[in-house]
């Protein structure tokens, strides 16, 4: 269960209400880049699409692997059985196109600007789909929804699974350039997975090919604890931004500090999955008073049930953010996307819009009196 935010005197002078907080963060043009897409599934969209599929036993294991997670979940790893059920659902084309299309629905909806979905190409056997057949459709969402929700721009991450080989990764590499190339909508790639699972030698062969094909690399990094050398290596691989870092030595600490390597942060999901504690000991707190470059991101909204405003909204409630710090912070995500210049300023002339509309004032700095 995600924790309650309280109401506290900060919160009531700068804003008045948690509820009006959460409004002005809705209102707030923002940037989302750590989205799975099946973890984004909304438990509504989930269950439109069971009742596509027309399957009463899917019903029920979606049902009984909810209930379990909710009542028993304590780690990271508890979280993986979870998405084995979502991939029941989103195990052919159509699924995948409606879902990707519901869950750019819901992004705008919440005031989602500009969007980079991220997905690992996942074949299957039974119903025939390939890895491109998956990536395509997800493309084909894509396109759907910019009819549907043009003031939403969408991009897309093709994820490399921890758990796959070099071959595979190096397949799905070729992959996105070949759909970058044919499409422009592909941006990057993403290493994910179970932290524990492959070795930085079996992913560097496509990072490598990734990097000089013009693509952009994110790294999950620093996760959980006690894979220093892991994440050491990973950083040399020099990735464009990474994901979490919750768990960073000095020495990569200090490689991230030099280099400015964004950081994607997902609250809510570091809390439930207790790599952090509570929100006041997040990690973000220290990364803002460094100045070092931050994006807030949701994860997997459809599995821990927080918007990107609600995220937001946590990050103003718990380390004391006006609404100056909170546009500072969607503003500079901007200059993090793997868009193409063009569309960053695009995104810069909005944010400029939005500060005028809305009486934003200077910023002066982050709070350091929390």
């Amino acid at each position: 269960m995600k924790e309650k935010i309280e109401s506290n005197a900060f919160l009531t002078e700068a804003y008045g209400s948690y509820d009006d907080l959460l409004s002005f963060c809705k209102h707030l043009p923002k940037i989302e880049l750590h989205a799975h897409l099946n973890g984004s599934i909304s438990k509504e969209t989930a269950i439109q699409l069971i009742d596509r599929k027309g399957d009463p036993s899917l019903a029920q294991r979606w049902a009984s692997t909810l209930e379990g997670w909710a009542n028993a979940a304590s780690k990271l790893d508890d979280f993986f059985p979870l998405f084995k059920c979502i991939y029941e659902i989103t195990n052919n084309e159509e699924a995948i196109t409606y879902a990707t299309i519901q869950t750019i629905g819901e992004f705008s909806d919440d005031g989602v600007t500009y969007l980079e979905l991220r997905s690992t190409p996942r074949p299957n056997l039974g119903t025939g789909m390939t890895k491109a057949s998956y990536a395509n459709a997800i493309l084909k969402g894509i396109q759907s929804a910019s009819k549907s929700h043009p003031s939403t721009t969408v991009r897309l991450i093709l994820s490399l699974d921890r758990r796959e080989s070099t071959e595979s990764c190096l397949d799905t590499v070729d992959l996105a350039i070949q759909l970058k190339n044919k499409t422009g909508l592909v941006v990057g790639i993403d290493l994910c997975g179970p932290p524990t699972d492959g070795t930085a030698v079996v992913f560097a062969p496509a990072i490598k090919r990734a990097k000089e094909s013009g693509l952009k690399v994110t790294l999950h990094a620093a996760e959980i604890q006690n894979i220093d050398t892991d994440t050491q290596n990973l950083l040399l691989t020099s990735p464009d931004r990474i994901g979490h870092g919750t768990f960073l030595n000095t020495h990569a600490k200090t490689h991230l500090l030099t280099s400015s390597t964004p950081i994607e942060i997902c609250l809510t999901s570091n809390v439930l999955c207790k790599t952090v504690e509570t929100y006041a000991q997040h990690h973000l707190q220290g990364l803002l008073f460094q100045d070092h470059p931050v994006i807030l991101c949701t994860d997997d909204k459809g599995v821990f049930g927080s918007s990107l405003s609600e995220e937001y909204a946590i990050a103003a409630a718990t380390f004391q953010l006006r609404k100056e710090d909170l546009y500072e912070l969607s503003r500079r995500a901007v200059e993090f996307v793997f868009g193409s210049e063009e569309c960053k300023r695009t995104l810069r002339n909005e944010w400029e819009r939005f500060r005028q509309n809305n009486g934003i004032g200077k910023w002066t700095g982050w709070n350091r009196g929390v």
